[in-house]
């Protein structure tokens, strides 16, 4: 039973804290897209060429991620304060309940 309840203790905790990783690229990455770009202006074809290139821009784009960054911290705070307000309606409807059973069990004796 402990291992139950210490299992969905850990499962609530990693919901809310979140697992998802934003991927980073560092100057190595850059570096070697921009040879891929050299080497596909010499002689290869333009799609491979143009898709070179669109992968350049987006590792170009891809170290500062504040628009992402952003929305991450936004959802999570959210889920956190929903998260919240869930468990105390849950709280409250578990003891009002528990309530209504040790009500129900004082009456009858």
């Amino acid at each position: 039973m402990a291992d139950n309840v210490g299992k969905f203790f850990d499962s609530v905790s990693n919901f809310f804290s979140g697992g998802d990783q934003i991927p980073w690229c560092d100057r190595d990455l850059i570096a070697g897209i921009e040879k891929e770009v050299a080497d596909a202006q010499n002689g290869s074809p333009d799609h491979v060429f143009k898709e070179c290139l669109m992968r350049l821009s987006w590792a170009l784009i891809a170290p500062d991620w504040r628009q992402a960054l952003n929305l991450k911290k936004m959802n999570e705070a959210r889920i956190k304060r929903d998260g919240a307000i869930g468990i105390g309606i849950a709280a409250t409807a578990v003891g009002l309940l528990a309530g209504g059973i040790a009500a129900a069990v004082a009456r009858k004796k």
